[in-house]
């Protein structure tokens, strides 16, 4: 798992495991079975994971397993920021490129973060009025960025 804050571990074990382990963590580990060692996905996903699914009236499948949980966190690195060297090393990934590939999809905010990255980097900042745009400047064709072709 990737960086994280001391408040963040007790979030995590605390909404993941309801409480019923002792908040004292073992060797600074998170999550960790009834003896004190290091989970293992399958411990985890047979005795928290699924149950939690079960609890809740998710029907355990594939797509909802503990890999989704990875991609889930690994998009939303990437997502806010995180580099992409980063998130691959968090992962445990040699080539980033291979992270870019499975772990991330277009999110839909991001048509708006490239265009609002374009106009500052071009000393834009901010979105023209309607009186500029009727004049033929760059920005007036932005219908064509933003319905999809």
């Amino acid at each position: 798992m990737g960086p994280g804050t001391p408040r963040t571990a007790s979030r995590v074990a605390a909404a993941s495991l309801g409480g019923a382990q002792d908040h004292a963590l073992p060797r600074g580990l998170v999550f960790y079975s009834r003896e004190g060692k290091p989970l293992n996905r399958n411990y985890f996903n047979q005795t928290v994971w699924r149950p939690a699914q079960q609890a809740v009236g998710l029907v355990a499948e594939r797509d909802n397993g503990m890999h989704a949980l990875r991609h889930t966190c690994a998009s939303l690195w990437l997502e806010h920021g995180v580099s992409i060297k980063a998130v691959s090393e968090y992962l445990g990934h040699a080539d980033p490129g291979f992270t870019l590939r499975v772990y991330t999809h277009v999110m839909p905010s991001s048509g708006d973060k490239a265009r609002q990255a374009l106009d500052t980097a071009l000393g834009q900042g901010r979105r023209p009025d309607a009186a500029a745009s009727s004049t033929g400047a760059p920005w007036a064709h932005e219908t064509a960025l933003t319905d999809g072709n």
